[in-house]
């Protein structure tokens, strides 16, 4: 498996995309990026474009809310999609882009932004959000 693992993207805003975008993506890759964002910011990630195999056993995005492989799972995306987002909880976001041996699409496309983390007063209680 080829394997294009850490890369790390630090900052308010970036983009991030399957290899080869909007072209086809290499066959048996794998690709990790940790998003970090400043402190007392979330993080909105952004998919505008995504298209992979239909099921999630060998083709997937996987998204976890936090900067390592075992932070809490947060979705596996697979398939054809409509654009979505995902707001962390953390500063961090962990995505892993697997692909595998049999068939090949166009991919991701997505972007990042960092969002103010806020707080707000629920029934007398401060929660962070």
């Amino acid at each position: 498996m080829e394997e294009n693992n850490n890369i790390h993207l630090y900052g308010t805003s970036g983009v991030l995309s399957s290899p080869n975008f909007p072209n086809l993506f290499p066959y048996n890759m794998q690709c990790t990026w940790t998003i970090t964002v400043p402190a007392g910011y979330r993080i909105l990630y952004q998919v505008s474009f995504f298209s992979l195999e239909s099921h999630c056993l060998g083709e997937y995005l996987d998204v976890r809310d936090g900067s390592l492989p075992t932070s809490p799972h947060r979705e596996r995306f697979c398939g054809q999609k409509e654009p979505f987002h995902v707001l962390s909880y953390g500063r961090s976001l962990w995505i892993r882009f697997k692909t595998n041996k049999h068939l090949r699409h166009q991919g991701f496309n997505s972007s990042f932004v960092a969002t103010p983390s806020g707080k707000i007063e629920f029934k007398g209680v401060h929660v962070s959000f």
